[in-house]
């Protein structure tokens, strides 16, 4: 990565972490959990439940991008693409938990 003034360039950043989510996803989910309106989707607090499960296999796996692509492949199709967009995203989970919550409500 580059480092700007101390801190790491966002252009740096974004294309980086587009070659990750590449390689843990695929180009064809990854461009779905880009261009998918979040309000789209049908969101319970069980597919959240699963994606922060998810999510939690793969930063117990960091380091080891061969058991986190096993991991995501042995994901359902709908908690694939919620984690996808969460880690192309990461504000995006706040939004995603909003919803969920007014849903229950």
């Amino acid at each position: 990565m580059v480092r700007v003034h101390g801190s790491v360039s966002p252009a740096k950043t974004a294309s980086r972490l587009e070659r990750e989510l590449t390689a843990l996803f695929g180009r064809e989910l990854l461009k779905q959990a880009k261009g998918i309106d979040p309000a789209d989707l049908d969101l319970s607090e069980e597919l959240m439940d699963a994606v922060h499960d998810a999510a939690d296999r793969l930063l117990y796996h960091a380091g080891n991008p061969a058991m986190q692509r096993v991991l995501v492949m042995a994901l359902p199709a709908d908690v694939r693409l919620v984690l996808c967009m969460w880690l192309f995203d990461l504000e995006l989970v706040a939004t995603l938990t909003a919803m969920v919550l007014n849903a229950v409500a």
